[in-house]
C-alpha cells in the first residue's frame, strides 16, 4: 500500500471515536477479534477514520486513529491524516464507504467465532483472499455487498457494517 500523509492531525468526531474505542474493547473481550488482528472505522467527511496498523483494539486511544481522505484501488494508494499507517484492511473499509452510503461504521474481524459460524450458515464469502490486489478485492467484494451487511473475507475474517456501531457489531453474530 502506498501511503501519502497530508498531516499528522485531524479533528476527531468525539462520539464516533468513542464508539470505536468502546467497541474495540467489547469485540476483543468477547473473542470476536484479536487485540491486533482486526480493524474498525467510521465514515468521516468524504472518507473514513480507521484504526492504525498494529493498534491494540482492546485499548484504543485517539492516537490509534487515522483519517483516510482518498484512495485509489488501481494505484493501491491512500491519502491520510494522522500518525502511523492505516490498517492493512483500509481498502476493504474504503470499498464499503464508497459503495454503501448508509454504512457509517465498518468492522473487519479476524474472528474465529464468526468465521466458524459463517461457514456453517453459508454467509456470503469472497473468492479472493485479502492478499489479492486492492482492485481484485474491490471487484470481488462489490459483487457480494448487496447480499446483506456481512461478508466473509477469505483468509482474513468477517467484514460487517451498519448505520450504527451497534448494527455493525450485531452483524457478527
Amino acid at each position: 500500500m502506498n501511503i501519502e500523509v497530508k498531516s499528522d492531525t485531524f479533528p476527531i468526531k468525539r462520539n464516533f471515536a468513542d464508539a470505536l474505542i468502546a467497541w474495540g474493547a467489547t469485540l476483543v473481550g468477547g473473542g470476536w477479534m484479536s487485540e491486533r488482528g482486526g480493524s474498525l472505522s467510521h465514515r468521516y467527511a468524504l472518507g473514513f477514520v480507521i484504526t492504525r496498523k498494529g493498534a491494540d483494539l482492546a485499548h484504543l486511544a485517539d492516537a490509534d486513529l487515522i483519517c483516510v481522505e482518498r484512495w485509489d484501488f488501481d494505484a493501491e494508494q491512500v491519502i491520510v491524516r494522522g500518525k502511523g499507517e492505516p490498517s492493512p484492511h483500509a481498502f476493504i473499509h474504503a470499498l464499503v464507504c464508497q459503495e454503501r452510503a448508509t454504512a457509517i461504521f465498518t468492522f473487519v474481524a479476524d474472528a474465529p467465532k464468526a468465521v466458524e459460524r459463517a461457514g456453517k450458515e453459508g454467509w456470503p464469502s469472497t473468492k479472493q483472499s485479502a492478499h489479492a490486489s486492492a482492485r481484485a478485492m474491490a471487484d470481488d467484494v462489490t459483487t457480494i455487498l448487496g447480499k446483506g451487511n456481512r461478508v466473509l473475507i477469505r483468509g482474513t475474517g468477517l467484514l460487517t457494517f451498519g448505520c450504527t456501531a451497534d448494527d455493525a457489531a450485531a452483524a457478527m453474530g
